[in-house]
C-alpha cells in the first residue's frame, strides 16, 4: 500500500527513515520505541512469533548490545543492528533480505 513506501513512515529498510511503522496515530507505540525500551526477551519473542525469524535469539541479541551505544532511531541503523544473518549465501535467505522477517515481527508488534 502507499504508505508502506513512504520513508518516513519507516516501513521500508531499501529507504531510510525514522524508525516509525505505526499505520496512524491511533497507535500507541513506535518501532523505535520497541527496539530501544522493550527487554530482549520481548523483542525476541515478536522476532520468533510475529517476524518466524529462525535466528530470533541472536538478532534480539544484536539490536539489544547496539542499542547499549546509542539508540536505535532509523531503518538503516536497524538494518546495521541485525547485520548478516548465519546459514545465508550472500546476506539472504530464499531471496529474502536479512531484515524482512525481523521489520515483519516488529511492524505486527506495533499494530
Amino acid at each position: 500500500s502507499m504508505h508502506l513506501d513512504l520513508p518516513e513512515r519507516g516501513f521500508s529498510f531499501n529507504n531510510d527513515g525514522p524508525l516509525d511503522m505505526r499505520m496512524g496515530p491511533s497507535a500507541g507505540i513506535s518501532a523505535e520505541e520497541i527496539v530501544n525500551d522493550w527487554p530482549e526477551e520481548e523483542i525476541a519473542r515478536i522476532l520468533r512469533d510475529y517476524g518466524e525469524e529462525r535466528h530470533w535469539r541472536l538478532l534480539a541479541r544484536r539490536i539489544c548490545e547496539r542499542r547499549i551505544d546509542a539508540p536505535i532511531t532509523t531503518t538503516k541503523e536497524l538494518v546495521a543492528a541485525i547485520g548478516r544473518v548465519p546459514g545465508m549465501k550472500g546476506g539472504r535467505s530464499g531471496g529474502i533480505h536479512p531484515a524482512t522477517r525481523t521489520f515483519q515481527g516488529i511492524r505486527i508488534a506495533v499494530n
